[in-house]
């Protein structure tokens, strides 16, 4: 005798545990040197040239001093801005600054010889300065840019010199 069994089952996957994915670590965005900034920036400056003066030749010798307010010194700040493009490895770009300044030195000497009595006053001051350039870099790595800048600086600048005569005798004071 023979006998055939036939049966059918259906099986849920809903109760079957699942497998968490595997850990893939989160993909760094790729480094782009396209966008606009701007910031600000203060300092310390200082210089060494003086202001030379020529004398007069109506004084005797030594009533002028050749040069006065060296060694100019002061703090400045400012802002800064600019932008940059991309394109693949290259990356163009211009930056500008504007600082104002306190960069200043002054001076005033007293001389009284072969019996003239002068005063001599001498200021200089770097009042603003500001800088644009232009930009041409090549990316060395993502973050690593050898770049070359060329551009316009200019400036305002105010020297000012006083000569005083005060005529009186040697040993005589003038009131």
């Amino acid at each position: 005798m023979a006998t055939t069994i036939v049966g059918t089952t259906i099986a849920l996957s809903a109760d079957l545990p699942v497998k968490a994915p595997a850990y893939a670590p989160p993909v760094a965005a790729r480094y782009n040197w396209t966008g606009s900034y701007i910031g600000g920036h203060i300092g310390y400056g200082w210089g060494s040239d003086p202001i030379d003066l020529t004398p007069f030749t109506v004084f005797p010798a030594g009533t002028v001093p050749l040069s006065l307010a060296d060694n100019p010194r002061g703090v400045l700040g400012g802002v800064q801005y600019g932008t940059n493009w991309q394109f693949n490895r290259f990356v163009l770009g211009w930056d500008s600054d504007f600082s104002f300044s306190n960069i200043k030195a002054s001076q005033t000497i007293f001389t009284a010889p072969g019996g003239i009595a002068t005063g001599t006053s001498a200021e200089q001051k770097l009042d603003w300065l500001s800088t644009t350039r232009g930009r041409l870099g090549y990316l060395l790595a993502d973050n690593l840019l050898l770049f070359g800048t060329g551009g316009l600086a200019s400036g305002r600048t105010s020297q000012h010199s006083r000569y005083s005569l005060y005529p009186c005798k040697q040993g005589q004071v003038q009131r």
